[in-house]
């Protein structure tokens, strides 16, 4: 999974002129590479001190793993932008995979023999909206410039591959790339990073459909390439994102599954390695206690589950207090409500497979018991947990997933599955 490590993912090079255009496509890398792109403005330590400008210039794109260049008439003109030209096409054009990319935003014609079509694009900028310009910068960005990287990353990488998934961050520090995985997939577009909370003008189902065409870019490709290689997937997300991801992912709950060469990072670092050959004992000591109480319509269709697992396990009354108040300010009409819950460690896969079968029964039965469709299910588990019992494909029904919130002491509707 190790790879050659750049200071840098991705720098990006421009005239200070076009510094508007150069603005918006830098908000765009920023949100995918966090500290690990390179623009003069976000970085200025690294220029602020140097003796020879031109050299230390060269040196930053030296450091830098790709290169995109934001070319017009100012761009030609500039004396450090030229510096820098000559710097990408020496480092990086005789590559036999390209490793720069020219957004050309004026039509200027442009002499390099280095170039291609998968290193040219056109962004004109006359008579387009600011809107405009910037659906377009998305596009070139997600569509071409980072899908490619992304493919990079997937022709070279020995028999095991890593993703971090990353939805959660920490307060008011910026999110740090993790060079140990091939990929680090970010939504700081979508997620205040001094809370949990979606930004305003975004939905669950953005931020879902965004984390999920990467994924899928990525575990469709590791799929055809071959069955043997060991992926490993750090969970640093909300549960029900982890919830989503284990639908998403092959079958593990079945006998010789090709999908079983998993790791799955969750918590602080907690490895649960997931062995090759498991056959499932469906029957065993329930791994969850049960409580439950009357809904508020005993003709509703849906019933309310929490599911908390902690090492010293939570307090009771404070679970229920926080469900009843989910269930007032939400407006869910339930027909039962229901509380599962254990305390202890989870030490490995096996023991993590055991407990989501016992609870994926006990999930089944219940629903069947009060013939209902719908679940209203609220974590509070690892991620790697809500992982496994998302990829439990045997547990049937529409499942509507909540996010916790301290502040208020609520849950708050996310995501669903529909069968």
């Amino acid at each position: 999974m190790e790879k050659t490590t750049f200071k840098y993912e991705l720098a990006l090079s421009y005239a200070h002129k076009d510094e508007p255009v150069a603005a918006m496509i830098s908000e765009e890398f920023q949100n995918i590479f966090q500290d690990r792109f390179f623009k003069d403005t976000i970085h200025p330590h690294e220029l602020s001190s140097a003796t020879n400008f031109k050299n230390r210039l060269r040196y930053l794109f030296s450091i830098s793993h790709y290169a995109v260049i934001l070319y017009s008439p100012n761009y030609q003109n500039g004396e450090f932008a030229q510096v820098e030209l000559k710097a990408i096409t020496e480092l990086y054009g005789g590559d036999v995979n390209p490793r720069f990319f020219i957004i050309n935003i004026d039509d200027t014609t442009i002499k390099e023999e280095s170039l291609n079509e998968l290193t040219y694009i056109l962004l004109p900028l006359k008579r387009k909206t600011e809107a405009e310009i910037k659906e377009r910068i998305k596009e070139i960005v997600h569509k071409q410039i980072k899908k490619y990287i992304i493919q990079e990353t997937l022709s070279d990488f020995g028999d095991s591959y890593g993703i971090s998934i990353r939805t959660l961050f920490a307060e008011g520090n910026t999110p740090i790339w993790e060079p140990q995985y091939n990929w680090n997939l970010f939504t700081t577009e979508f997620i205040n990073t001094e809370s949990r909370k979606l930004k305003s003008k975004y939905t669950w189902k953005d931020l879902w459909d965004y984390v999920k065409a990467d994924f899928n870019t990525i575990y469709e490709r590791l799929k055809i390439l071959n069955s043997s290689i060991k992926c490993t997937i750090n969970l640093n997300c909300h549960l029900s994102v982890a919830f989503k991801l284990g639908l998403l992912y092959g079958q593990l709950n079945s006998p010789f599954s090709q999908y079983r060469n998993l790791v799955l990072v969750s918590g602080k670092g907690h490895r649960f390695t997931f062995s090759e050959n498991r056959i499932p004992t469906p029957g065993g000591t329930s791994a969850f206690l049960k409580e439950e109480k009357n809904g508020n319509d005993p003709r509703a269709d849906s019933i309310v589950c929490t599911v908390s697992a902690s090492l010293n396990g939570r307090n009771l009354s404070a679970l229920w207090k926080t469900q009843e108040k989910t269930i007032e300010e939400s407006n869910i009409a339930c027909k039962k409500r229901f509380l599962f819950h254990r305390k202890g460690d989870i030490e490995n896969a096996d023991l993590l497979e055991q407990i989501v079968d016992s609870l994926a029964e006990q999930l089944i039965a219940v629903r069947t018991d009060e013939c209902v469709d719908n679940i209203h299910l609220f974590l509070d588990t690892p991620a790697a947990l809500a992982f496994v019992l998302g990829n439990h494909k045997v547990f049937p029904g529409r499942i509507i997933l909540y996010e916790y919130e301290q502040n208020p002491n609520c849950y708050y509707q996310s995501l669903e599955r529909n069968d």
